[in-house]
């Protein structure tokens, strides 16, 4: 029988963020911003950047371009969970047309065997698919999670945009 998904609940999204927050400011990183790469990294960024007391800015593959309201010289590339580096690659370049900024790739989760940024909270196993490997972790902000609640969600944001969260 394989791997399951395991469903992550908001007391330990809040744990992985603290954890990460934690990993920035023991390794001496302290960045401008934390620029989260949509759609996953919405909510991280937002999140990650509370933890951080700095500003969160996004960056979407898409085509649209990252244009900070102020200088960024230094800046975490963050995504939710991270399988693959090939959309912090097409970010990067996004960013960097922006300006000459220092970025470092983060995730809440990394999955073993499978792309890990340079920082990360927690490394779980990959459920193992037909042809490719997947997440094996449900955040709560995910519409997949049975925790999923919009005003819940909204709930979140709004308290981190007040400063009521970290």
């Amino acid at each position: 029988m394989g791997l399951k998904k395991i469903v992550l609940d908001w007391e330990t999204a809040n744990y992985l963020k603290e954890s990460l927050t934690d990993k920035l400011r023991s390794w001496g990183i302290v960045p401008d911003a934390v620029v989260g790469i949509l759609p996953g990294g919405y909510f991280s960024a937002r999140f990650l950047a509370k933890g951080l007391g700095v500003s969160a800015a996004l960056v979407a593959l898409d085509g649209s371009l990252f244009k900070p309201s102020r200088p960024v010289k230094n800046a975490i590339l963050i995504m939710d969970q991270a399988i693959e580096s090939r959309s912090y690659e097409i970010a990067e370049s996004k960013i960097k047309k922006a300006d000459s900024i220092e970025i470092r790739r983060a995730a809440f989760i990394s999955y073993k065997g499978l792309y890990s940024p340079e920082i990360f909270a927690v490394q779980y196993k990959p459920i193992r698919g037909l042809f490719f490997k997947k997440p094996s972790a449900i955040l709560p902000w995910e519409k997949e999670s049975p925790l999923y609640d919009e005003r819940r969600l909204e709930t979140e944001l709004n308290a981190i945009a007040q400063n009521k969260r970290c």
